[in-house]
C-alpha cells in the first residue's frame, strides 16, 4: 500500500492582508536606510526599514525538477496580482496655538469640516477615525542681557496638538479626490495608504488549484518518457509570501549632465540630485505562470511555491 506523507509550511498572513502605497512615510523609510525596499523576508517577517531579506532568493530562478534514482521532485510557482477589496488612507494634522484648548478647538473644526466635505465622494462619518497623537509645549529663546554676557532661556511660547485622520474608502481613484479636499482644509500630510483584503484564503485557494494543475502537468510529461512516479511515499512542501506595493517602490534618478551658466563673468554649476521613486512590481520571469498579469496598477503581489518529493520504490 502507498502511503502519503505531508509536510506543510505556512507563511500566510491571516485575517486581512495590508499593504501600502507610497506616502510621505515611504520617504521617511527610505532616510533611515541605504536600500530602498523590494520585499519582506520568505521565511521570516522581517520589517527593518523594509529592507530586502530572503525572499529574493528564494524566488530568484525557475523552478526545478530533479532526478535521481530514488527521488524525484517537481517543484512550480505561481504569482498571482489581486486588487485591493478596500484602502485605508491615513492623513496627518497638526495645529500650533497660544493654548491647549485653542488648539483642539481648531483642530476639531478643520477636522470637522474635512468629514463633511469628504461626504460628496460617499465617505461617511462612520468611515472615519481620528486618531489622537500629541499635545507638547512650545518653547521660544529668550535672550536675557547683563552688563558682560547674554544668557539664552528656553520660555513657553504655545502647544501643538497632532492627531491622524484614519479614512476608509472602496475605490482606489477615491483616493486623488481625498487629497484635494484635504488641500482645501490645510491638511497636507498624507502618511500612508493600506491596501486590504478581505478574503485573502480566496486568494491562495486559486493560486494552490493553479500550483496543482502545474505539477500535474509536469508528471504527466515526464510519465511521456516512460519516467515510473511509482513512490514509496511523498512529501508535499508549500511556502507563500505576500508583497505590497510600498515594498516594491524603488528610487532613481533622472539621467542629466550639469547645467552651466554664465553671469557677470562667474561660472555657476547647478546640480540636480532630485531623487524618485516608481512602483517596480515583483519580477514575472521567476514564475511558472502569472494570474492576472495584465493589472498596471500598484496591486499585492501573492508568491506560491509547491514541491512534491517521490521516494521511489526500489526495484
Amino acid at each position: 500500500m502507498k502511503t502519503l506523507t505531508f509536510f506543510i509550511a505556512f507563511n500566510i498572513v491571516t485575517i486581512a492582508v495590508f499593504g501600502q502605497a507610497a506616502g510621505n512615510w515611504f520617504y521617511n523609510q527610505k532616510k533611515s536606510s541605504s536600500t530602498i525596499s523590494n520585499s519582506a523576508g520568505f521565511n521570516e517577517l522581517s520589517f527593518d526599514s523594509y529592507a530586502q531579506q530572503n525572499i529574493e532568493q528564494q524566488y530568484t530562478s525557475k523552478s526545478i525538477s530533479y532526478f535521481n534514482d530514488t527521488v524525484i521532485v517537481l517543484e512550480t510557482k505561481i504569482l498571482m496580482n489581486a486588487m485591493a477589496d478596500e484602502y485605508s488612507v491615513i492623513f496627518g494634522i497638526s495645529q500650533v496655538g497660544e493654548t491647549i484648548d485653542n488648539c483642539h478647538i481648531i483642530t476639531n473644526e478643520r477636522i470637522n469640516k474635512f468629514v463633511t466635505d469628504i461626504k460628496n465622494i460617499g465617505v461617511n462619518k462612520e468611515n472615519v477615525y481620528v486618531d489622537f497623537i500629541s499635545q507638547v509645549p512650545i518653547f521660544e529663546i529668550e535672550v536675557e542681557k547683563k552688563l558682560f554676557s547674554k544668557t539664552y532661556h528656553e520660555v513657553p511660547a504655545g502647544f501643538e496638538v497632532k492627531k491622524n485622520i484614519h479614512i476608509s474608502i472602496k475605490k482606489n481613484s477615491d483616493i486623488d479626490k481625498l487629497l484635494e479636499i484635504a488641500a482645501k482644509n490645510e491638511i497636507y500630510d498624507i502618511i500612508k495608504v493600506d491596501y486590504i483584503i478581505k478574503n485573502n484564503d480566496a486568494v491562495y485557494d486559486t493560486i494552490r488549484a493553479e500550483a496543482i494543475k502545474n505539477i500535474n502537468r509536469k508528471k504527466a510529461d515526464f510519465e511521456k518518457l516512460e519516467i515510473d512516479f511509482t513512490s514509496t511515499y511523498k512529501t508535499v512542501l508549500e511556502n507563500s509570501n505576500t508583497v505590497f506595493p510600498i515594498e516594491r517602490y524603488s528610487a532613481y534618478k533622472a539621467f542629466n549632465s550639469n547645467q552651466t551658466t554664465k553671469t557677470s563673468g562667474k561660472t555657476i554649476v547647478t546640480n540636480n540630485n532630485q531623487v524618485d521613486i516608481f512602483y517596480n512590481k515583483y519580477p514575472y520571469n521567476y514564475f511558472d505562470k502569472v494570474l492576472k498579469a495584465e493589472i498596471l496598477e500598484p496591486s499585492i503581489q501573492f508568491l506560491y511555491t509547491l514541491k512534491v518529493k517521490y521516494v521511489l520504490k526500489k526495484k
